[in-house]
């Protein structure tokens, strides 16, 4: 494959002075202590997100509320992922809204429990099933996003830097 093409993302491209992505991080206890410095902001981030959602769970029915917090979360952590993934964002400020903020907004579990509720109705479980779904799909609208809006900087960059 050709340093060039977007397959091999850890060869860089010699037309590209970004730095390459980020290796896979290594797994255990190890790996924790070298990232512990992100604790702090996981913790920090942690805490606004979820007041966040507990703040926005008076807003309305809990059902709906859940729900649209949990698109609006697949959403950012999209594009928080994505910018990520293209070196845009620094392991400490993904610490803080991906896994923090954005990690403690969302929540699967209270989906599940409103489906637990043994008087959990077919439109609770049709709508949870379909948040799931919009979901996916807007976590990828999120980093299809990023992409892009990275591609045409890129390209920017690049004709300034040939003029």
């Amino acid at each position: 494959m050709p340093p060039s093409s977007p397959g091999n993302a850890s060869v860089p491209s010699p037309a590209s002075p970004r730095p390459t992505p980020a290796q896979p991080a290594a797994h255990g206890w190890a790996e924790l202590r070298r990232r512990s410095g992100e604790i702090p902001w996981v913790l920090a981030g942690g805490f606004l997100g979820t007041l966040a959602r507990y703040g926005l769970g008076f807003l309305g029915d809990p059902l709906w509320i859940l729900i649209a917090i949990n698109c609006v979360g697949c959403f950012l952590l999209g594009t928080i992922f994505a910018l990520r993934r293209e070196n845009r964002l620094s392991p400490r400020d993904y610490a803080f809204w991906g896994t923090g903020v954005v990690g403690s907004f969302t929540t699967f579990s209270g989906a599940m429990v409103l489906l637990a509720v043994p008087a959990a109705q077919l439109l609770t479980w049709l709508a949870v099933i379909a948040s799931i779904v919009v979901g996916i799909l807007l976590a990828l609208v999120g980093s299809w996003l990023v992409r892009r809006v990275v591609s045409k900087q890129d390209r920017k960059q690049d004709r300034g830097a040939a003029s």
